[in-house]
């Protein structure tokens, strides 16, 4: 309650609020987007279930928002204070990450031993969230270690995600990695004139996506080309999701309400597998949004991740361009939009670069 009501407070004040139209109302969006996805928890099949999702978005709305809204003095020595952390913190999650991968997983299989009091087998992809989001977080450390001069190191860093990358089972992760690569040295030599090509690419990819989903056929794109079995699953959840959402296109099924909307029978054989049509969430965060907040979502989706790149483009900010579209291609394959750990990472990326 205190942090609302100080919250409501600073908007009050004419510098903030001007600031906010300045920066393109996307706070304001921000807010928009967040009501509605409260308002159709009310006819998702779960009730309790969606109103329990949407006050974790709530949470992390507010806590976003009012930590950006302090003093810039006190935001400056906050960012000062955590460039040591944010450094060592990585290192050491680096050197974790290769003592799990070449002991296969001698920490975590011992943790669960204990703690669950059962033996376990070690599987790669137990690592893909702590992979994805030191990725995202590497991307902050070398931004500061390039203002820093200290180039080498930062080279050196950015040699081991892009290798950890490549041993891990994210290839989510990686290719988003990479192509966030390339939009770095584009977006830094083009000294971000070419902010209007990456705008232009979202808005195209975010109306493109629920019609390739619908119109592909999963099958022969699966039987024409050689994916990954992982990537063979997408297209058959993307295609049951697309046409789940052709029956309720406005104002959808109701937030996070993806994991309840497959039945036992909502399977395709394939091979020697058996896929859930829809397990948890589509796999694709325009579809998630399209399929339980309609068209109505969809628009003040489009609309704030515009903003956010308006503002990366004003703020001649490359890092937060570069981050925003590692962490938005990850989205487009993998994991829920709403999961908490997810908007976690994604709010204290904010707070990190809100300055930078």
């Amino acid at each position: 309650i205190q942090v609302i009501l100080s919250l409501t407070q600073d908007l009050r004040a004419p510098s903030l609020i001007r600031s906010r139209i300045k920066s393109g109302m996307t706070v304001w969006i921000a807010i928009l987007m967040l009501l509605w996805c409260f308002i159709s928890c009310f006819w998702a099949p779960d009730l309790v279930l969606s109103l329990k999702a949407v006050s974790g978005l709530l949470f992390f709305t507010i806590a976003t928002l009012y930590l950006s809204s302090i003093d810039k003095t006190s935001l400056t020595e906050f960012y000062n204070a955590s460039q040591k952390p944010l450094l060592y913190g990585l290192i050491s999650a680096i050197f974790l990450y290769f003592i799990e991968y070449y002991s296969h997983g001698v920490i975590s299989t011992t943790f669960k031993t204990i703690v669950q009091q059962k033996i376990v087998t070690f599987e790669l992809p137990w690592l893909d969230r702590g992979v994805v989001f030191i990725s995202l977080l590497s991307w902050v450390v070398i931004h500061n270690l390039l203002e820093q001069k200290q180039r080498i190191l930062a080279l050196s860093i950015y040699v081991c995600m892009i290798y950890i990358l490549y041993l891990s089972d994210s290839l989510a992760g990686f290719v988003g990695f990479i192509l966030a690569s390339f939009a770095y040295i584009a977006l830094h030599l083009s000294k971000m004139r070419l902010g209007w090509l990456m705008r232009l690419c979202f808005v195209l990819y975010i109306v493109a996506m629920p019609i390739f989903a619908y119109k592909q056929d999963p099958l022969e794109i699966t039987n024409k080309y050689s994916i990954p079995d992982s990537a063979k699953h997408r297209l058959f959840i993307w295609n049951f999701a697309a046409k789940k959402i052709a029956d309720h296109p406005i104002i959808g099924y109701g937030f996070s309400s993806s994991k309840n909307m497959a039945t036992e029978n909502d399977t395709v054989h394939y091979g020697q597998y058996q896929w859930c049509l829809l397990p948890l969430h589509p796999h694709n965060n325009v579809l998630q949004i399209l399929l339980e907040t309609g068209l109505i979502g969809l628009i003040l989706f489009m609309l704030l991740v515009d903003n956010v790149l308006k503002w990366t483009i004003r703020n001649n900010s490359v890092i937060a361009a570069s981050c925003f579209i590692n962490y938005f291609f990850i989205g487009t394959i993998s994991f829920g939009i709403w999961q908490s750990w997810w908007i976690g990472v994604g709010a204290l990326l904010v707070l990190l670069l809100r300055r930078r």
